[in-house]
């Protein structure tokens, strides 16, 4: 599976929306801002049509690596949950 990159993500916004890449870019920089103080605060943001991030805390432990298998040991840290609308899947797959 390819990735688009962050400056292709940017890019592709300024094309399709003909707006410049600087004033883009600042608009990302702003939103990542946002999206970071809320999970530092505890709150889900649904930032796109369908999409809602949300941090979940991880609790001390030992958890399995899912790559190598190995059994590690994991302190308390956030990650970060995505919840997808029915509606968001239905368009994915083409059947909505």
């Amino acid at each position: 599976m390819e990735v688009m990159n962050r400056s292709e993500f940017i890019r592709e916004i300024s094309l399709r929306s003909n707006v410049e890449v600087e004033d883009v870019q600042k608009v990302i920089e702003a939103g990542e801002d946002i999206l970071m103080n809320s999970f530092r605060e505890g709150e889900a943001v649904r930032p796109f049509y369908g999409i809602t991030l949300k941090p979940r805390p991880v609790k001390d432990g030992e958890y399995l690596n899912p790559k190598t298998l190995d059994i590690v040991e994991v302190k308390n840290r956030k990650t970060i949950g995505i919840l997808l609308s029915t509606t968001f899947k239905q368009k994915l797959n083409g059947t909505g």
